[in-house]
């Protein structure tokens, strides 16, 4: 049984921590720099009842999730490229990769938590959630229940936001707290059988490494966190425009008359009743005065909104995040107008990713699972890679030739087509962007901007 908080047993503790609506930013990435609590060189840092001080609030990470789609899909695509994809597991004294690892049913009786972490998640549930907290806020988590002869009987997912360090003398970590709102919950280090107190509760701590604080991990995006509250902010603004239209956006001048009070009363609550919300929209209004000779005037009194600016700085923070994140824009559906280039282009800069990003972040989680959980059995375990299929028609030597069948004749012509594939490629993006052009009726002003 997990020895973990509950979040439902405890008064005015959720987790969600985002209210929508709010006046209050969801994010506060000045006061996150401006409060860094920075370890210095003799590792001294500042704690609270035991606990080592975050440098970071970690809400506010945590609430990045649903404050931006395209940093969410980019912490979930690491997430499932990292663990999501599946893994197989070795036997002491085999060689990763070149021997065959264990067989399914064979490792259900080694390790049944492999595959049914607890009653209630599969072990790449609770893996894809210890990575996604990493990647969120630094640090992730799993709980270990022993059964009565010590072995490992399940494995739970600890938020990662309710955690923290507990401070042991010199530079050591003595544990770890669990603390929501003003409840706390001690736990010991995994395989530690020195604990004084004798808590019942163990942990494993995954770490995000990065430089900067010697205790806790950092999330890879945290120089993003402007473009994140950038983003938000220009989302808020748009939404709180048409969902209030408080802004009085035209003034109606009367020449050669005047309106009755219970006219003009007439005029406010038309106003306010039906030109409200986003579901109001392009509502006319026939306006109409016995005396012939009465004009009305409309005159726009507040800026018009430039959407071209916004969608700009869309664009901007969008890339931003992503490139922080460490995803290929390609890989996210982006595509750069006027850029040629085909399939070839979003498998290299996958592949890119997979060596430069994902295998790195997938060793240290391998490691770190078979110096615990593994290490007392000498198993192994090693995360599958993303599989990105070869080009189409690219042999290149001899061998391949043979092995294919094809004589060099036939992988000329392969190549060849691959080539136009790729040029046709670039001319649909060519395409596309003088359409766009078109359509905002200003195609040579687009098309400078492009060259």
């Amino acid at each position: 049984m997990s020895e973990q908080l509950d979040f439902g047993n405890i008064p005015g503790s959720t987790s969600s921590i985002i209210s929508m609506p709010s006046s209050e930013p969801i994010l506060r990435p000045v006061n996150l720099l401006k409060s860094s609590q920075q370890i210095t060189s003799n590792r001294q840092a500042k704690t609270i009842e035991g606990a080592l001080v975050r440098p970071y609030d970690v809400n506010d990470l945590k609430a990045t999730l649903e404050a931006n789609v395209w940093h969410n899909r980019c912490i979930q695509f690491k997430a499932t490229c990292s663990v999501g994809l599946g893994f197989g597991v070795w036997k002491k004294g085999t060689r990763i990769g070149e021997d065959d690892p264990y067989e399914e049913d064979e490792l259900r009786n080694l390790h049944p938590y492999l595959f049914q972490a607890n009653e209630d998640e599969s072990f790449l549930e609770i893996a894809i959630e210890m990575v996604m907290d990493c990647e969120t806020v630094g640090d992730g988590w799993w709980e270990i229940e022993r059964s009565l002869n010590g072995k490992i009987k399940n494995i739970y997912h600890v938020p990662g936001e309710t955690m923290w360090l507990e401070k042991g003398e010199g530079s050591s970590i003595r544990g770890y707290i669990q603390k929501i709102n003003a409840t706390y919950k001690k736990f010991r280090r995994f395989g530690d059988k020195t604990d004084p107190e004798g808590r019942p509760g163990e942990l494993i701590r995954f770490k995000n490494p990065m430089i900067g604080n010697a205790w806790y991990g950092t999330p890879d995006w945290l120089p993003a966190i402007r473009a994140i509250a950038l983003a938000l902010s220009a989302s808020d603004f748009n939404y709180a425009f048409f969902a209030n239209s408080a802004i009085p956006a035209w003034l109606m001048l009367i020449k050669g008359g005047t309106l009755s009070a219970q006219v003009a009363a007439d005029f406010v609550r038309f106003f306010q009743q039906n030109f409200q919300g986003a579901a109001e929209a392009h509502r006319m209004l026939k306006v109409e005065h016995e005396n012939k000779d009465v004009e009305f005037e409309l005159h726009r009194i507040t800026a018009k909104i430039e959407e071209m600016s916004f969608e700009k700085l869309g664009e901007r923070t969008r890339d931003e995040i992503i490139s922080a994140n460490g995803v290929p824009p390609r890989v996210m559906g982006i595509s750069t107008p006027g850029r040629l280039g085909g399939g070839s282009d979003v498998k290299d800069e996958l592949k890119l990713f997979k060596e430069i990003t994902i295998r790195p972040k997938q060793k240290l989680l391998e490691d770190r699972i078979n110096n615990t959980i593994l290490l007392e059995s000498g198993d192994r375990i090693k995360f599958n890679e993303i599989d990105i299929a070869p080009t189409m028609a690219t042999p290149e030597t001899d061998t391949e030739e043979a092995l294919t069948g094809e004589g060099e004749e036939t992988v000329e012509k392969r190549r060849r087509l691959s080539k136009v594939r790729d040029l046709i490629d670039g001319i649909n993006g060519l395409r596309q962007l003088a359409i766009e052009a078109d359509k905002m009726g200003d195609m040579d002003a687009i098309l400078a901007e492009h060259e």
